[in-house]
């Protein structure tokens, strides 16, 4: 899946997928919208997508540097060193860790380059963040060649 996201506050995070599929994801406040080609516009409460309130709490605090509201929703593993590190938060929330296994941040120096929500049916979504989002991806793209790219300690 290719797109943008964008991060606009502490409520507000845009999500625009352009490939496979063209999707819209806005969340407002407690509020979601989601726009796909050739369907109507699906509205809920952002509860109803505990994925989605994961994505928006996990960024909202580590653009922040809010280790506090990171931990109220999240247990915290570190890897790595200044060149290459990983964080990895565990939803607490039993609820949410039925769609939600974990979130990875993966990064090199203070840049962050990947970002997965990793769902417990071995699924996963995966954002390349800044410099690393312009990688030219290999077809078919594959977990092993992400966990590769990701996971590099260079």
């Amino acid at each position: 899946m290719s797109g943008e996201l964008g991060y606009d506050g502490p409520a507000v995070l845009d999500r625009h997928v352009t490939r496979p599929y063209r999707e819209d994801t806005e969340i407002r406040g407690q509020s979601v919208k989601v726009r796909r080609d050739g369907e109507p516009i699906r509205s809920f409460a952002l509860k109803r997508a505990p994925e989605l309130q994961g994505l928006l709490t996990a960024f909202t605090a580590l653009l922040a540097g809010n280790q506090a509201d990171i931990e109220k929703q999240f247990t915290i593993a570190a890897d790595g060193d200044e060149e290459a590190w990983r964080l990895q938060l565990t939803p607490i929330d039993a609820r949410v860790r039925k769609r939600v296994q974990q979130i990875r941040i993966d990064g090199r120096a203070s840049t962050p380059l990947c970002f997965a929500i990793e769902n417990p049916n071995d699924g996963a979504s995966v954002m390349l963040l800044g410099a690393a989002a312009e990688t030219q991806l290999p077809q078919p793209l594959t977990r092993e060649w992400i966990t590769r790219f990701c996971g590099a300690r260079q």
